[in-house]
């Protein structure tokens, strides 16, 4: 209880919902009001709440796995790879470049399968929170670095840090969502396809060096080692 208590705290911290809304609130609804509140922070105009059709597109690559049992496997792991896809090609919905519109100066990233197009720079919104939120996380696991395991202090800032995670890692899924202020069916459809490229890169990485890949699902490859 005291564990649910500590991150209930943090959760509404960061996203500023009250704490007898926030565990229950749906995941896109957190994410709009931590948005919400970053815009108004650094002075991005928030849009009205309009609720989109459902829109079905391809998600992340999962492997076919190898039958049987395995030994000796390691599980290759990407860290925060849908955020850090965002961070890099600048996924954001003010980013975008929609197919009649000419490219920017600047260049643009091209998502591949999809054809996406978004402008290199200047960043956007997506990338300023979810930037933002990577360097909040880093700062307070650096202080729990110094701390004593079994302190207070360290407790504290170990669910702090779960709750920005939580929250970044959920901004990809956040985009495609319907309900969501900032819904972006392109962000959401590029992120996915650029997952894939990574994965299927990866896998061909594997299997150039020698290593048998037995399974794949999303952000992770299982291989035997």
């Amino acid at each position: 209880v005291d564990a649910l208590l500590d991150f209930s705290m943090q959760l509404s911290s960061l996203v500023s919902l009250p704490l007898d809304h926030v565990m229950t609130a749906a995941v896109g609804f957190r994410v709009d009001w931590f948005l919400i509140k970053r815009a108004q922070r650094i002075g991005e105009l928030i849009p009205k709440r309009t609720e989109e059709p459902y829109k079905a597109y391809t998600g992340g690559l999962v492997l076919e796995p190898q039958p049987g049992l395995h030994e000796n496997v390691a599980v290759l792991d990407f860290k925060s790879m849908y955020p850090n896809l965002m961070l890099y090609y600048n996924l954001s919905p003010d980013t975008y470049i929609p197919p009649d519109q000419k490219a920017p100066s600047q260049g643009v990233y091209e998502a591949p399968e999809v054809g996406y197009r978004f402008r290199k720079e200047p960043a956007g919104f997506y990338k300023e929170a979810l930037r933002y939120l990577i360097d909040v996380r880093r700062e307070v696991r650096a202080k729990m670095g110094n701390l004593d395991h079994q302190s207070t202090e360290y407790r504290i800032l170990d669910v702090r840090q779960r709750a920005v995670k939580v929250i970044t890692n959920a901004i990809y899924g956040y985009a495609g969502w319907v309900g969501a202020r900032w819904f972006s069916k392109p962000v959401a459809e590029a992120a996915s396809a650029w997952g894939r490229y990574t994965i299927k890169k990866a896998v061909d990485m594997a299997k150039d060096a020698g290593i048998q890949v037995i399974y794949g699902d999303t952000d992770s490859l299982f291989i035997t080692y």
